[in-house]
């Protein structure tokens, strides 16, 4: 298991510092502000989180959790998902 923010991780793949072939499961937390896009000139979280996608193998579980989920996030995240499952919780 690896935790860190998406610039961290990225950082240390690209340093070779981190080998993600034997990776099964990729947790992204707190989705909605991980995802949201970075200023013109800097990239974002999502630019990063799209990077690692390129690195992890095809097979890895992605899990993406977050309070709120906004539609544009649930369609982003069917590029880098394969028959992605969608739990919801409502407040009553």
């Amino acid at each position: 298991m690896v935790s860190g923010t998406p610039g961290r991780v990225y950082d240390m793949i690209q340093q070779r510092y981190l080998d993600l072939r034997k990776i099964k499961m990729f947790i992204l937390d707190e989705a909605d502000e991980m995802l949201k896009k970075g200023p013109k000139d800097e990239k974002g979280f999502r630019d990063q989180v799209h990077e690692i996608f390129r690195f992890l193998p095809y097979q890895t579980q992605t899990v993406i959790v977050s309070a709120t989920l906004p539609q544009e996030i649930l369609e982003m995240s069917k590029k880098f998902m394969t028959n992605p499952i969608k739990i919801l919780v409502k407040r009553d």
